[in-house]
């Protein structure tokens, strides 16, 4: 409606009341026109009406606020003045009406709404029978939230940093609070979601992990898990290769293993040198055929379930090759006689020689001693004779080689045919003899002449000048063998 022109110079003197279809509080624009007998002119003013000034009546919502509610909440409506019947309408639906506390209050708690989001928009008149409304926004969740926690997972054992984490939902409400709780029955610790833990700080032992989360409507969800953490390494005892060892078979990697909090997950051994490598589980046989003689690291292996390891490493030495033999006295098939020698050279390229004997035997006698020697053939009859040579190095490797000889303690016969014993002689004379061996045999037979100024010597059968020779002569055969 067009206001009236003042016409009046009192400018307090109201002309006329406009009546605006909205009763809310708000900025109006008005134009006043003006004009006098000197000049003419238009001014604009900006004019609030306060809420003295509303025709409505001034409401405010007590319930529901702008939030989530477990369940539908009561719903609360107040004025600074009296007003007069009051409803409200959810979600654009019906009128309800609501009850009177007193002049400026009402209320409704019999309405029951589902689950989600709401619109709410109150009415109320004053005694002048001017409406106004307010509206607000709610939920009602009776929901709880859910929950799913990634770490760590139930009964995981844990060492080191671990990471404490889950995710939680709720398809009405906001989650308010998502916190985690590590408890043991001396230790405690809290924080929030997605945060990692130092598990050092930590005894080893067992701990519940609680997992809570709640949404603004208050409804809450929770989760626990059993864990345990270990951050001691697992023990290994009596093993079976010791440092040092010299293996010369095929041999048993082993160990006592344990671990009081864990438990043991695994336990392995690695053996390798520069050439070779070979690994496996603990209390396995170990096959030397693949491997190379030399030394070696062996190394044991054990891990427990919350991933620590011991590892325990030894040096020892795989020998599995005979160590070298050379006879070199006497020969084989050949004739000795008495306290004859033995003798071999051993060596060994990856271990020592431990020990280098002989055996000397024949179906009634044997003698055994360390080679390098002089037999004492005093105990052993005539005869043929097997000698074995023996070689062990320190990894127990032996080698053998074996002769035969024939032992001959007696000298030969002779049979002298000229000279005779105390002939005398002159001019050309000639000298012979023969001799026999029953079990070796003859071999040569020669001759020596000597007196303190003449010798000489030559083979039996031989024709000597005696004008060469005066005096005494001492005549010798002799057989070699």
């Amino acid at each position: 409606t067009e206001p009236a022109k003042q016409i009046s110079k009192d400018s307090k003197n109201v002309v006329e009341q406009v009546r605006m279809t909205s009763t809310n509080n708000q900025t109006l624009d008005i134009t006043v026109n003006a004009s006098n007998s000197i000049k003419g002119g238009k001014q604009d003013y900006s004019l609030f009406l306060s809420e003295e000034s509303s025709l409505g009546p001034g409401l405010e919502i007590q319930s529901p606020e702008n939030i989530s509610y477990g369940e539908t909440p009561d719903f609360n409506l107040t004025s600074l003045r009296e007003i007069g019947p009051a409803k409200f309408s959810i979600d654009g639906g019906e009128n309800l009406s609501m009850a009177k506390e007193n002049i400026t209050s009402f209320y409704n708690i019999s309405t029951n709404l589902e689950e989600g989001t709401h619109d709410v928009e109150f009415w109320a008149n004053n005694t002048e029978q001017y409406w106004n409304t307010e509206r607000v926004q709610f939920a009602v969740d009776r929901t709880n939230p859910s929950l799913n926690v990634s770490q760590p997972v139930e009964d995981a054992n844990i060492s080191g940093n671990f990471t404490v984490n889950a995710t939680a939902q709720d398809d009405v409400s906001d989650i308010l609070i998502e916190e985690y709780e590590i408890r043991s029955q001396t230790f405690s610790k809290e924080g929030f979601f997605n945060d990692t833990v130092n598990s050092s700080e930590f005894e080893d032992g067992s701990y519940n992990i609680s997992f809570n989360v709640t949404d603004a409507a208050g409804n809450f969800n929770s989760s626990i898990f059993n864990v345990t953490i270990d951050n001691t390494k697992p023990e290994i005892s009596e093993i079976t290769v010791q440092e040092g060892d010299i293996l010369a078979s095929d041999f048993n990697v082993n160990a006592t293993v344990s671990d009081t909090t864990s438990g043991i997950s695994s336990s392995e051994y690695t053996i390798k040198n520069s050439g070779s490598k070979g690994s496996g589980e603990l209390n396995s046989i170990v096959d030397i055929s693949g491997l190379e003689s030399g030394f070696y690291n062996i190394s044991y292996l054990v891990k427990d379930y919350s991933e620590n390891l011991r590892n325990k490493t030894v040096e020892a030495i795989i020998d599995s090759e005979e160590p070298s033999l050379e006879v070199l006295k006497p020969s084989n098939n050949s004739f000795v006689k008495s306290n004859f020698s033995v003798k071999a050279l051993s060596s060994d390229t990856v271990t020592d020689i431990n020990s280098s004997k002989y055996n000397i035997s024949n179906s009634t006698t044997k003698l055994l001693g360390s080679l390098n020697n002089t037999i004492n053939t005093s105990k052993l009859s005539e005869g043929a004779y097997n000698i074995t040579f023996r070689a062990n190095d320190s990894a127990g490797n032996l080698n053998t080689t074996r002769i035969n000889v024939s032992l001959d303690k007696s000298r030969p016969e002779i049979n002298f045919i000229s000279p005779v014993q105390e002939e005398n002689i002159s001019g050309n004379f000639s000298i012979n003899a023969t001799a026999s061996d029953s079990l070796s045999g003859v071999e040569s037979i020669d001759y020596s002449i000597k007196n303190n100024s003449i010798q000489g010597s030559g083979s039996t059968n031989s024709t000597v000048n005696s004008t060469l020779l005066e005096g005494w002569i001492l005549q010798r055969l002799n057989k070699r063998y």
